[in-house]
């Protein structure tokens, strides 16, 4: 499944944890610090990390700002999981206050992946070399339609936008308007 890094310096907190993550089917990274963790970040670049704010050497948020300086980890991932009750850090996803909670820890862990893979996907799909398919009649529209369509004849999907235009006046397409995704739909 997905590899997760978990930050505490609570030893049995590590532990609970890592027992449920890997009865999750996913494979688990430990750090006693924000330190530590930094370094098993930029080594193995885990799917999601899981960090508590209070720790020695580097704590939480200050762990949360060093991956977002480092360019192949400022889009991972945080859940910031704290008895501590101030949510804001950079790149903070999640805070989830520590309950001891297993069902909703869980849950935040599926979701929070889930998310980050549907924002994955749809980051590289202008990378993929999406191709652009305009309609253009002989007569002025109100809107045009425009589909983006993936090059493999269209298993990645399309999107739809409906992009208004200020009809015969020509002053151009009014980007975002009315789109509708039927990616992942597949």
């Amino acid at each position: 499944m997905s590899t997760i890094l978990l930050v505490d310096d609570e030893v049995d907190i590590l532990d609970v944890y890592s027992d449920l993550l890997e009865s999750m089917g996913h494979d688990v990274l430990r750090a006693g610090d924000g330190l530590q963790a930094l370094e098993v970040a930029r080594r193995r670049q885990p799917d999601l990390v899981v960090t508590d704010r209070m720790m020695p050497r580097m704590n939480g948020v200050e762990l949360c700002g060093a991956l977002a300086q480092v360019r192949e980890l400022r889009s991972l991932p945080i859940i910031m999981h704290s008895s501590s009750g101030d949510p804001h850090a950079p790149g903070v996803l999640v805070f989830l206050p520590k309950s001891g909670d297993l069902e909703q820890f869980e849950e935040v862990v599926t979701r929070t992946l889930d998310a980050a893979r549907r924002r994955s996907r749809q980051a590289r799909l202008p990378s993929a070399g999406l191709q652009q398919q305009w309609h253009r009649p002989s007569q002025p529209l109100s809107a045009i339609h425009l589909f983006l369509r993936h090059p493999d004849g269209g298993a990645g999907g399309q999107l739809g936008c409906t992009l208004g235009l200020e009809a015969a006046a020509g002053r151009g397409l009014h980007r975002g308007r009315g789109c509708a995704s039927q990616l992942g739909a597949r």
